[in-house]
C-alpha cells in the first residue's frame, strides 16, 4: 500500500509530466509517424537498477523521466492521477491507447475493471508521448515499440547489493533475492505466458556485475539513440527539442 510520501511523489511527477506536454504541444502519434522514444526495463533484484536509471536519466537529460514500479503502482491506484494523464492526450492519442488496450485483451493483466488494466493504461499513456524510462510491471510486454532492456547480475553480486541497499543480514538478503526471482518469474509466466529470462524478449540484456553502472547506462543510452534515430547532440543537450 502506498504511503503519504508515495502519494506526494506521484502527484508531483504527474503534474510535471502534464505541464511538459502542454509546453511541448507535441502532435498526436499516428501509424505513419515514428514511435516515441521509450525504454522498458526488466530487472533482477539487486542489479543496481536505481543507480542505472539515475545515470541514464542524467545522460539523456530533459525531458526524460523515470517511472519505477512503486511510482507506477501509486499513479495507477489514484484515479485523479490517471485522469490527469489522460486529459493531457488529445482524442487521437486516447483512441490509440484504447486500440492498444484492446489488442492486449486476453492477457490476464489487462482484463476489464482490474487494477492491472489501470496499470497498463498508465504505462501506455506515458509511452504515447515518449521520453519515459519505465521500470518493471511487465512494461516490456505491454509497450511493444519500446527499447526493451533486461538487467541481470550474478547471484552473489545481487545479494551484496540488496544487503547494502536495505540493510539486511546476508542470509536475509539471499532469501529475499531468491523469493524475488521466483515471484517475478511466476508473474510473467502467469500474466503473459512467457519465460522472463528468454533472451528473444529483449533488445538487449546487460550483465551489470560485469559492466558496472556507468557502462550499463551508457550502453542503454547509445541503443536508445540508434533505436529511435536520435542525434547524439540532441541527446546530450536537449532531446525534447527536435
Amino acid at each position: 500500500m502506498g504511503t503519504p510520501r508515495d502519494s506526494e511523489i506521484a502527484d508531483r511527477m504527474v503534474t510535471e509530466w502534464v505541464l511538459r506536454q502542454r509546453v511541448r504541444g507535441q502532435p498526436a502519434t499516428t501509424p505513419s509517424t515514428p514511435a516515441p522514444p521509450v525504454i522498458a526495463l526488466s530487472r533482477q533484484m539487486g542489479s543496481s537498477t536505481s543507480e542505472i536509471t539515475e545515470a541514464l536519466r542524467a545522460t539523456l537529460g530533459e525531458p526524460w523521466q523515470v517511472w519505477d514500479s512503486a511510482l507506477l503502482d501509486e499513479v495507477a491506484r489514484r484515479t485523479g492521477c490517471r485522469v490527469q494523464l489522460l486529459q493531457a492526450m488529445d482524442e487521437k492519442e486516447q483512441s490509440q491507447i484504447e486500440l492498444t488496450m484492446r489488442s492486449l485483451v486476453g492477457a490476464p493483466i489487462v482484463e476489464e475493471f482490474t487494477y492491472r488494466r489501470q496499470l497498463a493504461q498508465v504505462m501506455l499513456t506515458l509511452a504515447q508521448r515518449g521520453y519515459a524510462i519505465i521500470v518493471g510491471r511487465g512494461a516490456v510486454f505491454i509497450l511493444q515499440d519500446a527499447l526493451k532492456v533486461r538487467l541481470r547480475a550474478a547471484f552473489s553480486y545481487r545479494v551484496d547489493q540488496a544487503a547494502r541497499l536495505y540493510g539486511w543480514p546476508r542470509e536475509e538478503a539471499e532469501r529475499r533475492v531468491r523469493a524475488s526471482d521466483r515471484e517475478r518469474s511466476e508473474f510473467i509466466s502467469t500474466e503473459f505466458e512467457r519465460q522472463i529470462e528468454a533472451v528473444e524478449l529483449y533488445d538487449m540484456t546487460l550483465s551489470v556485475d560485469t559492466l558496472g553502472v556507468p557502462a550499463a547506462a551508457a550502453a542503454i543510452a547509445a541503443a536508445t539513440r540508434v533505436r529511435f534515430h536520435l542525434p547524439a547532440r540532441a541527446l546530450e543537450e536537449n532531446p525534447g527539442v527536435r
